[in-house]
């Protein structure tokens, strides 16, 4: 190999057999990258394709941010939807295909109870289900993702919270529950509904 101090005949076949990526070899055998662009143009180092070689790299050493990194995109972030409200993901993918069965199927019923509901009321970035304005009622029907999934349950503590502050009350209904109730006790969810309305309109 001349007056280079590697034996880059065993580097390669590390390279080879570990899928090394650039600096990977810089860090196991401290080779600068000006002697590393010398041994690949001597035909000395073979390395894996560019694409290949970047989602290995990225694989291997995530990028860290640091807690004031973070802090500063959150508020980007927030600042971003409070000025652009109708660009929030939750807007943005929901309703896409129009109204759900269970929200069309309460649609119904508060329209059989003849009860002044909004459907689809926002509030900042918040899109509710269903909103009774005079009583600052909210009722959700939720899927069960709601339930499953830990950082959508997150979100809705957090929303609901939100909302508290600006005198909302949630009232959620699990659709999937609702579903195999009987006719007696779907009545009187509905009827809770209602009584929750009146008390506070």
């Amino acid at each position: 190999m001349g007056k280079c101090s590697y034996n880059w005949e065993e580097i390669q076949k590390i390279v080879s057999k570990e899928k090394l990526t650039w600096r990977d070899i810089q860090e196991r055998y401290g080779c600068s990258s000006s002697t590393l662009s010398n041994a690949r143009k001597k035909g000395w180092l073979v390395m894996m394709g560019k694409a290949e070689a970047r989602r290995l790299s990225t694989t291997r050493h995530p990028r860290k941010t640091s807690e004031e990194t973070k802090l500063k995109i959150s508020k980007a972030r927030r600042k971003f939807l409070a000025e652009n409200p109708s660009k929030a993901p939750y807007l943005l993918n929901h309703h896409s295909k129009g109204p759900s069965y269970p929200e069309r199927y309460f649609k119904d019923v508060f329209d059989n109870e003849e009860v002044e509901i909004i459907q689809e009321y926002r509030i900042k970035t918040y899109s509710l289900d269903f909103a009774h304005l005079k009583s600052k009622i909210a009722i959700e029907i939720d899927g069960d993702q709601h339930w499953l999934d830990p950082r959508i349950a997150k979100h809705d503590i957090r929303r609901d919270s939100a909302l508290k502050k600006l005198g909302w009350i949630t009232f959620r209904v699990p659709w999937s529950s609702y579903q195999k109730m009987s006719l007696d006790k779907k009545g009187e969810i509905v009827q809770d509904i209602l009584k929750l309305i009146k008390s506070r309109s």
